[in-house]
């Protein structure tokens, strides 16, 4: 019987769906429970776009202030924006990176948060 392409894809598709779900729980377990409580002693801080100490030491806080004002994004440069530091440590301790071949050209992520499983 000859297999055709299509049946070959579907095939491959389907062992490296099983693949993935052997490589990572679809909810929260031990090891992620180990990762997140050493997750608990990191800062989270906000993201902030630039540096103003930096800028100020390179002395160029002025003119990035200047240039983002002249492209009309205001102070955005000087933004700090909350970063949930609990969502971030959830994201963390339960990240798992796969690669379905050798090539790494191809990755799948996975992760849970808040009790829900994200691929």
């Amino acid at each position: 019987m000859k297999r055709t392409k299509t049946s070959a894809k579907k095939n491959t598709q389907q062992e490296v769906s099983s693949q993935r779900e052997k490589q990572r729980p679809k909810k929260w377990d031990k090891s992620d429970t180990t990762h997140y409580n050493n997750m608990k002693k990191v800062v989270v801080p906000a993201t902030q776009l630039a540096c103003p100490e930096t800028m100020t030491i390179l002395g160029i806080k002025s003119d990035i202030e200047g240039l983002f004002q002249k492209m009309g994004l205001g102070q955005l440069c000087n933004l700090n924006e909350p970063t949930y530091p609990e969502l971030v440590r959830q994201f963390i301790a339960s990240a798992y990176v796969s690669h379905p071949n050798d090539s790494h050209q191809e990755g799948f992520l996975a992760f849970v948060v808040q009790k829900v499983y994200f691929e």
